[in-house]
């Protein structure tokens, strides 16, 4: 174009020239030796100005169609928009337009190819994103430690509970090496991606350790994930803790062992007293009496523990019905002393009762308050060396309708790891000793007694080496009791 243009601007120059000249031979025509003839100066004069002036308007023209192609282009830069020079007359440029209107339609369709591409593209990158998106979700909401390595050895994701078993930040420590994020050798042998170049089944493994100074046990899972075949992917490790599954089977054989325990001691000390007496080897009343008392106090016994653990599988099982009735709660309390009274002897405990300030009637179920009571009791007293003092006392809170009876000993006392899980069935502290019988079933059942049958709660404070005062909390009348409480109270109130 450059070229054309110097072109027409030597042509011009050219054209100018001869017309001078024209015009310069016609003025000097009287001077030269050599007339030529004033029609072809004329002629001459006539063809380069016309010559001249086409130029002009091939230089104008195309500098004019030029400017316009110049701001259209740039309009189409500055919209990022590709479309066709549009002239209202191509001439003298029409070559020009043509070869760029074709070029500027081959961008176009390529510019929409390409626009179709990048959205394709961006609607894979969001499917890609919601996918790890959903895929991160996913692994943070199960209730297993969750890690999962990339084909580099590079964590790649996990959950919380992964985080915080062992010590680290997904997002600080992100596509680091595994091996420097989880340290154990047990667990990284089967986290590098060279354990699995070969396609092999899921890896279960038993894993031990320790967290918060207590050991917990998980079952560990290896799952390698492959693509495209055997190309491996990601190698994904869960870890469920078996702690507590491990912990019940070791008390449910525990419980066994114990039952056997507390229903073989009674029946021996029974069968033998009876073969005693049966073989005429006591011979004076005073004897035989004492003899009926240890058989008694035996079954009764025996009579308590076969209780406890029908009413706690009753309770549990949803079977066992509310059979609220009136109680003087004082008169109910009292009734428990001399239940227990023989083993505090026994152990040589002092056994107190401070009854009410004042008379309190409360609707409770009879049999399950008194298995309540008597449970709390005979703990205390189990768990209190000699010379301690046992306390039950008995209080109304008029604030909320609720009463509240407290049974504190100066035993050995709890300590506050152990506070959470007392309740639990099976469950004895260690903290008060290994050498006292029992079956862990009576804080149990007394949490599901004032629980789920009084609609109550229950507390205990503890301090080691100096005793627990375990309280239940129940409202005066519970919900199903009986509504008209004037019926029940002109009946007599019922005695435990």
């Amino acid at each position: 174009m450059v070229c054309a243009n110097k072109t027409h601007i030597t042509l011009l120059f050219l054209y100018s020239i001869i017309a001078i000249l024209a015009m310069w031979g016609l003025v000097s025509q009287s001077d030269n030796l050599i007339r030529i003839p004033i029609a072809i100066w004329t002629s001459i004069g006539a063809v380069s100005a016309c010559g001249a002036m086409l130029e002009i308007l091939i230089i104008l023209r195309t500098r004019s169609a030029l400017r316009t192609m110049k701001e259209q282009i740039k309009r189409m830069s500055k919209n990022s928009q590709v479309g066709l020079v549009m002239l209202e007359d191509q001439w003298p440029v029409e070559g020009l337009a043509g070869i760029l209107n074709e070029y500027l339609t081959m961008i176009h369709k390529k510019m929409e190819r390409l626009a179709h591409q990048q959205k394709e593209l961006d609607l894979l990158i969001s499917a890609g994103a919601a996918d790890q998106q959903n895929t991160e979700a996913i692994i943070r909401s199960i209730s297993d430690a969750v890690v999962v390595v990339n084909a580099f050895a590079e964590l790649a994701l996990a959950n919380g509970l992964a985080e915080k078993l062992f010590g680290f930040d997904v997002n600080r420590d992100k596509l680091n090496p595994i091996s420097e994020v989880i340290t154990d050798r047990r667990l990284i042998k089967y986290l590098l991606p060279e354990r699995w170049k070969h396609h092999l089944e899921p890896l279960k493994i038993e894993y031990e350790l320790i967290v918060d100074g207590s050991k917990r046990f998980f079952n560990v899972t290896f799952s390698p994930v492959y693509i495209q075949g055997d190309k491996l992917w990601a190698i994904v490790m869960t870890l469920d803790d078996i702690t507590h599954d491990r912990e019940l089977v070791e008390m449910k054989t525990e419980f066994v062992n114990l039952v056997s325990h507390e229903l073989r001691t009674p029946l021996s000390s029974i069968k033998a007293y009876t073969e005693m007496l049966l073989e005429g080897d006591i011979t004076t009343q005073a004897g035989r009496e004492k003899f009926y008392k240890t058989i008694a106090d035996e079954a009764d016994r025996l009579d308590r523990f076969i209780e406890n653990i029908l009413n706690l599988s009753k309770i549990e099982s949803g079977i066992l019905s509310n059979n609220f009735s009136l109680l003087n709660l004082d008169d109910a309390l009292a009734r428990t002393i001399p239940l227990v009274e023989y083993i505090a002897k026994e152990k040589s405990v002092k056994l107190e009762y401070t009854p009410p300030a004042e008379q309190i009637n409360i609707w409770a179920d009879a049999d399950l308050l008194k298995q309540a009571v008597l449970n709390l009791l005979s703990n205390a007293i189990k768990y209190t060396d000699s010379g301690g003092t046992v306390i039950l006392t008995a209080t109304l809170d008029r604030t909320d309708d609720t009463y509240r009876i407290s049974v504190k000993d100066t035993g050995r006392g709890i300590s506050p790891s152990e506070l959470s899980r007392i309740f639990e069935r099976f469950y004895r502290a260690k903290s008060a000793g290994a050498k006292v019988s029992g079956t862990g079933l009576g804080l149990a059942l007394v949490k599901k007694v004032v629980e789920e049958v009084h609609q109550g709660r229950i507390e205990c404070e503890s301090t080691p080496g100096e005793g627990s005062t375990f309280t239940m909390i129940m409202p005066i009348k519970p919900a199903g009791a009986a509504e008209d409480d004037s019926v029940v109270q002109e009946q007599e109130t019922v005695k435990i």
